[in-house]
């Protein structure tokens, strides 16, 4: 009985295993810059909801500037960008579809 309810847990998790690696999850990165294309480290970024503008992950950036938001479900975003003592920057509106595992959004520039 015992041998028969390991096995049942042990199957279950397999399958829990497996189906979740199964979503389709993507990475979302870029860089940020300033006017004259140096990297602006310690940005903030945030990733929004585009319907709600909702916050779904934030970070700031590294030394390079660059960013990268992990295990990204499907669905439309848009990202928000600041630093003390320049201005708010957003990027596009952008699509998270399954099935397409990495997005570069490129460079997003502040401005003093």
């Amino acid at each position: 009985m015992i041998k028969r309810i390991v096995l049942c847990v042990g199957i279950l998790c397999f399958f829990l295993f497996v189906s979740r690696q199964l979503v389709a999850q993507s990475v979302v990165h870029g860089v940020i810059k300033d006017a004259n294309e140096k990297p602006v480290e310690f940005t903030n970024i945030l990733l929004l909801n585009f319907s709600d503008s909702s916050l779904v992950k934030g970070m700031i950036t590294d030394a390079a500037g660059k960013y990268s938001f992990e295990n990204i479900r499907s669905g439309r975003y848009l990202l928000s960008a600041t630093y003390t003592g320049m201005s708010q920057e957003f990027s596009p509106i952008f699509n998270v579809a399954s099935g397409k595992k990495e997005i570069d959004m490129g460079v997003i520039h502040l401005r003093h």
